[in-house]
């Protein structure tokens, strides 16, 4: 049923009312006729129920149209400059990153040229933390392999494989991500027993 619109009336244009027409079906020629619609309960339900269903799927195609699509845009607009990311941070790059798994991965954390600590990654702070606490496991292991690694010819280095590496300007750390498959084949191969059932 058409509800008669007063005789002055915001007009909701014709692109408006051809959108509506097509997902309701139904002729609304303004906003006071969409008000008096959507008070009959059948019609409020039937309205926002579409409009729900027409939502929910939009989220995720929103979403990906903006990480990918519009970062893509921007970063061909910056040739010579540094690319956009869809990452909050270098941090949240690393360590808040489904794509990048962290779980048993070997690091080494440097604190300027000096070795910390290496081992495999066991916990690590949440990207709001200002305190950067890390817990690795099996260091005395890969202590020992990583300094008996320096001495073998660079083909055959266990931890010349990096994956990724995260440097702290401000602290000055910098932590490195070996590559998990290549490690993990190695200490099975040598009969090595770790922490993490290798």
């Amino acid at each position: 049923m058409r509800v008669k619109s007063p005789p002055i009336s915001r007009d909701m244009g014709y692109e408006t009312n051809s959108i509506i027409r097509i997902l309701y079906g139904i002729n609304i020629m303004s906003a006071y006729e969409l008000s008096e619609y959507i008070k009959i309960p059948n019609n409020f339900i039937i309205f926002f129920g579409i409009t729900l269903i027409l939502i929910i799927p939009g989220i995720p195609i929103y979403g990906w149209i903006i990480d990918s699509g519009v970062i893509k845009i921007v970063n061909m607009f910056r040739k010579g400059k540094a690319k956009e990311s869809k990452h909050l941070s270098p941090w949240h790059a690393v360590f808040d990153n489904e794509k990048f798994s962290l779980d048993g991965r070997p690091v080494s954390i440097f604190k300027g040229k000096e070795l910390v600590t290496i081992g495999y990654l066991d916990g690590w702070p949440a990207a709001d933390q200002k305190k950067k606490d890390f817990v690795l496991i099996n260091t005395w292991l890969f202590k020992e392999l990583y300094y008996a690694d320096k001495e073998k010819d660079r083909r055959y280095r266990l931890f010349d494989l990096i994956d990724a590496e995260y440097y702290d300007s401000d602290n000055d750390m910098l932590i490195k991500f070996y590559n998990k498959e290549y490690i993990t084949k190695y200490l099975k191969e040598h009969g090595y027993i770790t922490s993490e059932g290798v």
